[in-house]
């Protein structure tokens, strides 16, 4: 009997291995991927940006986007122009995704109620609920605008350049997510 199952077992581990392999790649590969921006976003940096690194960004266990992080020569320097990619993997309703850009902000300590009120209505006139497959891209250039894309369209200016700090503060700043901000930076901790 036993001879008879060994095969059998042999086959089953087989199949097990090959499905861990085939749902696991993926997910070992967004951190690392290094796909290209579009041309709307990269004509908006007005040089060419190489890939910095990147990260899963996750949510209770659940992933919610992969982040990549765009900077000339693949250099991240806070002065310099730069994009920040989200790729959604999971739909994020549009109140959820100002409430959380509002309250990550918020934890900055860089604005006043009143401030972030009106930077609040700018986001709600502008950023949409979004689904899997979808891609936002916020490009700046430091100290002036930035400009945030949806699916390689550009849906915005941030033409206050304390808001556009704050918002880019949400990954790369000294409140962000300090593993998927070492990602974004290649930093090792």
């Amino acid at each position: 009997m036993i001879f008879s199952r060994t095969p059998m077992l042999k086959a089953f581990a087989l199949m097990i291995l090959a499905l861990a392999l085939f749902f696991s790649s993926p997910l070992m590969a967004d951190d690392n991927a290094e796909q290209q921006l579009p041309p709307t976003v990269t004509s908006m940096a007005k040089q060419p940006l190489a890939h910095v690194g990147g990260g899963t960004y996750h949510k209770y266990g659940f992933s919610v986007y992969r982040a990549s992080l765009w900077a000339p020569e693949g250099q991240y320097d806070p002065n310099k122009t730069f994009a920040l990619e989200l790729r959604y993997v999971r739909s994020v309703s549009q109140e959820t995704l100002i409430e959380t850009v509002v309250d990550n902000i918020r934890e900055q300590k860089v604005a006043d109620d009143q401030t972030l009120d009106k930077w609040q209505a700018i986001l709600q006139s502008t950023l949409p609920s979004v689904e899997d497959g979808d891609v936002l891209i916020g490009v700046a250039n430091p100290g002036k605008t930035a400009t945030l894309f949806f699916n390689g369209k550009e849906i915005t200016q941030i033409t206050d350049p304390k808001f556009s700090q704050a918002f880019f503060s949400i990954w790369l700043g000294d409140t962000a997510n300090e593993s998927l901000r070492n990602k974004l930076l290649a930093v090792n901790p």
